[in-house]
């Protein structure tokens, strides 16, 4: 399991992007998912071959056409699991809550709805590696 976050994800804003990021996922035979807003999380289960092969992809041509300023991804934590443990069956996008109110930016994950996410997918250990790290 791989898990990236981004504070600085305005590449995961465009719907074009987000598709071709999935898609490509789903090519390579990875599971996991991709949560667009603020912080972006990407979380990749698959053969390290494969992720890394993703990886490469993706920052050379997925994101071909995005500011370097905004390419920032950040791998957070490696995991060598079993293709028995994986705790996805699929690869896909996931939309969170955002943090409504007097925050001048609409666009805040609900972070407590992506904690009980992955609780409820059977890896709620990576929230604290995600936002502990």
């Amino acid at each position: 399991m791989v898990l990236s976050s981004s504070s600085n994800n305005t590449r995961f804003y465009t719907r074009k992007i987000i598709k071709a990021f999935v898609r490509c996922a789903g090519e390579k035979g990875l599971t996991g998912f991709l949560m667009p807003g603020k912080p972006g999380v990407a979380c990749l289960e698959g053969p390290e071959s494969s992720i890394n092969d993703f990886l490469r992809i993706t920052r050379t041509q997925l994101f071909a056409s995005v500011a370097p300023s905004s390419r920032k991804m950040k791998l957070i934590h490696h995991e060598s699991i079993t293709s028995e443990s994986r705790c996805f069956d699929s690869f896909s996008e996931v939309e969170m809550a955002c943090l409504s109110g007097t925050h001048k930016r609409k666009d805040l994950t609900d972070l407590g709805e992506l904690q009980r996410f992955l609780k409820n997918a059977g890896c709620g250990h990576a929230f604290s590696l995600i936002f502990n790290n």
